[in-house]
């Protein structure tokens, strides 16, 4: 059987027990969702039997019918709950729980009844219909004036009273054997026929009414009988069902994770057993393959496994002898590419140095251009400043009372020679950077080193920026870190490199404002200029620094210079020992930094 036969076998069996291992689980999960379903319900069925209980007790203390609607909604709740409870479960106490709840109902139903019919205060039902009688009673005796008869009346509302605060047939007999002899006493009495009639007829009718209050009495004290009994009975079934919850919840987790248990310990001995074959299939003809691979490592490339070797050690071991038979092939090729990488690197370096002549032939071609440039150039400029200065001087105010085209011709004249003086100004300074890079890359510069002020050499620089920034409408500022300390620099050169990065700032900043900082990081003294232009992006920000590189449109969008500025700062910062970056995002401008060692040091050695 091959390697990978085994462990298709072993993936198999892991597969197979991580099956069985999530059929318990989701099995488990189910049965587990279900008994927490069944543990909720039968507790909240528990508390809504609690809540109904105590509105039940208040409606017995207070009499108030806003308590009945209470029960109401409690015993509905409840009865959803035991419902819900048998929907998930087949246990046969739900039936007899609904069945007790329904009983409760009807006896608490009945039990309102009679009291609503009784009266819940003394103004309502049957009680109502008492006092009024009893009233009357009262006032008809009284009318008659017999003291004896009025007493024994009072004796027998006492009597009354004491049933209806106590109840007791005994009391109910002795109120009608004092009705008996109050009629006795009236027939006897020497009232007038009139009276007579009047306290026998209320006799009566208090007679009629209090054994209406008797008989609801009777009825009330049955219906409370029956209602005590439904409802002392719901309670025990409830908590029943909540025990028989919490103890299947148990039971079931119980059996998920011994399940859940043996499964994993019988994958372990499965997976224990099949990776000890497995090992011992693989590292006995690993061993025979290692001793193989040692002797031709030594040299011995006729020498042969000392095992056996199937499946996919049998074609490694023919893959091996392939790989022996063309190593001496590469040998070969590697002398004859050793031999071609020779005459390659001598090509190379004839094309370095081919390179380098023509670099150093650029590089005296333009100071040879430049120096040659800068005489003619500076004399052409002090000439026009001259006819300049002659003809506003003495000619044209001698034209002012001329005609009209003399006069336009004059302004034209006027135009071009500041045009030709401007022009004259940027090639000379375009002149001199060239002449600077030349110089600093030839290094025939004279650094005069000394200690300076950083502050003061950026307020220097700052000076031809904020006017440049201010012909644009553009804010600059330029700050300075408090006590910062004096360093080893080149005042001219650093000062020309800060206003270079100045003057870059402002020439692609259209609005916003160009802020310029001087502080201490560290060990390094890091000049920084901010501006609000476009941005460069990412791919050229690499290049800026380079000789002759600008950015833009070079027919439509290039701005003025020659791209000498960014690289004269460059070989000014590592002249210095410093170093220049850059960091923008395009359409958020860009902040350049230059920065040279804050400590003593030796300007004019240029660092890598």
């Amino acid at each position: 059987m091959s390697v990978k036969s085994k462990l298709l076998l072993l993936f198999a069996v892991l597969f197979t027990a991580f099956a069985f291992i999530f059929i318990v689980n989701t099995k488990g999960s189910e049965v587990m969702t279900r008994m927490r379903a069944l543990e909720e319900f039968s507790a909240d069925a528990f508390i809504d039997v609690l809540h109904m209980r105590r509105h039940e007790k208040n409606f017995i203390i207070r009499s108030k019918l806003e308590y009945v609607d209470k029960v109401e909604n409690y015993y509905l709740m409840a009865k959803s709950r035991i419902k819900a409870i048998s929907s998930i479960s087949d246990l046969p106490e739900c039936d007899h729980a609904l069945s007790l709840l329904d009983n409760y109902w009807e006896s608490f139903s009945n039990l309102v009844d009679s009291e609503i019919h009784l009266g819940l205060s003394v103004d309502q039902g049957l009680l109502a219909d008492f006092n009024l009688a009893a009233g009357r009673l009262e006032a008809v005796f009284e009318a008659a004036a017999d003291r004896d008869m009025f007493v024994r009346l009072l004796i027998m509302r006492r009597t009354e009273k004491n049933f209806l605060l106590r109840g007791g047939e005994e009391f109910v007999d002795q109120v009608a054997a004092s009705l008996t002899e109050l009629r006795a006493e009236i027939s006897a009495s020497k009232l007038a026929p009139a009276q007579k009639i009047d306290c026998l007829a209320a006799l009566n009718d208090y007679e009629e009414a209090f054994r209406s209050v008797v008989n609801i009495q009777r009825l009330r004290r049955t219906l409370n009988v029956r209602f005590v009994h439904a409802a002392r009975e719901i309670e025990p079934i409830i908590i029943h069902i909540r025990q028989y919850s919490l103890q299947e919840r148990a039971r079931i987790s119980s059996l998920v994770n011994r399940l859940i248990l043996g499964i994993e310990l019988a994958t372990v001995l499965a997976v224990s057993l099949f990776v000890i074959w497995i090992i011992y299939s693989i590292t006995r003809p690993l061993a025979g393959i290692r001793a193989y691979s040692h002797q031709v490592a030594s040299g011995d490339l006729e020498a042969g496994p000392d095992v056996r070797l199937k499946a996919e050690f049998g074609a490694l071991y023919q893959d091996i002898n392939q790989m022996v038979g063309r190593l001496k092939e590469k040998i070969v090729q590697l002398q004859e590419a050793e031999q071609e990488a020779v005459r390659e690197a001598d090509r190379a370096n004839a094309a370095m140095r081919r390179a380098e002549e023509a670099s150093r032939m650029k590089s005296v071609f333009l100071s040879t251009v430049s120096h040659e440039l800068r005489t003619p150039l500076t004399s052409v400029l002090g000439f026009a400043k001259i006819i300049s200065k002659r003809l506003r001087k003495v000619v044209f105010p001698h034209l002012s009372e001329v005609d009209e085209e003399c006069r336009q011709a004059v302004s034209q004249i006027e135009g071009n020679l500041d045009i030709a003086l401007a022009e004259g100004m940027r090639l000379t300074r375009l002149v001199d950077g060239v002449i600077d890079l030349t110089c600093l890359q030839a290094g025939e510069v004279d650094w005069e080193v000394s200690e300076q002020d950083p502050a003061a050499m950026l307020d220097e620089a700052a000076v031809a920026g904020r006017d440049l920034a201010r012909e644009k409408g553009l804010a600059f500022s330029a700050q300075s870190q408090p006590d910062m300390p004096r360093t080893p620099a080149s005042r001219r050169w650093l000062v020309k490199a800060l206003a270079n990065l100045m003057d870059n700032a402002v020439k692609f900043t259209d609005q916003g404002s160009v802020d310029c900082r001087a502080e201490v990081v560290g060990r390094e003294v890091v000049f920084s200029v901010r501006d609000s232009g476009k941005g460069i992006p990412v791919e050229e920000q690499g290049k800026v620094f380079e000789m002759l590189r600008q950015l833009g449109d070079h027919l439509t969008g290039k701005p003025p210079g020659l791209g000498l500025g960014l690289a004269v700062c460059k070989e000014v910062a590592l002249r210095h020992g410093g170093r220049v970056w850059v960091t923008s995002e395009p359409g958020k401008g860009s902040a350049f930094y230059l920065s040279i060692p804050a400590t003593p040091g030796r300007a004019g050695e240029k660092t890598s």
